[in-house]
C-alpha cells in the first residue's frame, strides 16, 4: 500500500495540511478495530507503523506522526510493545477517557494518576506522561472525555466535574502537545 499512504500524504499536502498530526492506527491497544495490535503481530504492527512513517515523512518532514494507543489495552496486552521506537515517532498521544474505571473523586484520580497495567503499560495520565518523557517525545490527548451513562461507580462516568477539572489541571501544568475534548 505505499503508493496508497504517499497519495494520501501528497493530498493532504496539497491542500496545505503538510504539517499534520497524523494518527496512525488509533487505539490499536483495544480490540474495537481491525488495526489492533495483538501478541501475535506486533512485530508486524511495528513494521508497518515505521514504514508509513518514513512514507509521510518523505512527503513532507513537517508531518507529526503520533502513535495513539487508548489508556488502556484489551485483553492484558502490554502496549509499550507496539512503541515504533523514538526514531518513527513525533508524539505519543493517549487516547484517555473517563471509564473502565472512572474517576469520581479527587481521591480516585490521585489513585490512578500513576497507575500501570499488571504487565506495567501506562494507564494513568500521570504514567503516560511518564512514558513520554521517558522517551523524549512530546504528550497529547487526542480524545479524552467523558463516557456516557448515569455515571456508575464501576464503569461508565456519566457528566463528571471532578475529571474535567483534574484534565484541565493536568493540560495547565503539563506541556501537552494538543488536546481534543470529545
Amino acid at each position: 500500500n505505499d503508493a496508497n499512504i504517499r497519495t494520501i500524504a501528497q493530498a493532504l499536502v496539497s491542500l496545505g495540511y503538510g504539517n499534520a498530526f497524523v494518527r496512525l492506527g488509533w487505539e490499536h491497544d483495544g480490540d474495537w478495530f481491525w488495526w489492533r495490535a495483538t501478541d501475535a503481530n506486533t512485530a508486524d504492527w511495528v513494521k508497518g507503523f515505521r514504514r508509513v512513517y518514513e512514507i509521510f515523512k518523505a512527503v513532507s518532514s513537517a508531518f507529526r506522526l503520533v502513535w495513539n494507543p487508548n489508556k488502556s489495552s484489551s485483553g492484558g496486552y502490554d502496549t509499550r510493545k507496539s512503541y515504533p521506537g523514538d526514531d518513527r515517532c513525533d508524539v505519543i498521544g493517549v487516547d484517555w477517557y473517563n471509564m473502565y474505571p472512572p474517576a469520581h473523586t479527587k481521591t480516585q484520580w490521585d489513585a490512578q494518576y500513576m497507575q500501570k497495567s499488571g504487565n506495567g503499560s501506562p494507564i494513568g495520565l500521570g504514567a503516560w506522561k511518564e512514558f513520554a518523557v521517558l522517551h523524549g517525545k512530546p504528550l497529547a490527548l487526542p480524545e479524552w472525555g467523558q463516557d456516557w451513562g448515569d455515571g456508575n461507580k464501576t464503569t461508565h462516568s456519566g457528566d463528571d466535574p471532578v475529571y474535567i477539572q483534574q484534565v484541565h489541571e493536568f493540560c495547565r501544568t503539563t506541556d501537552v502537545e494538543y488536546e481534543s475534548y470529545f
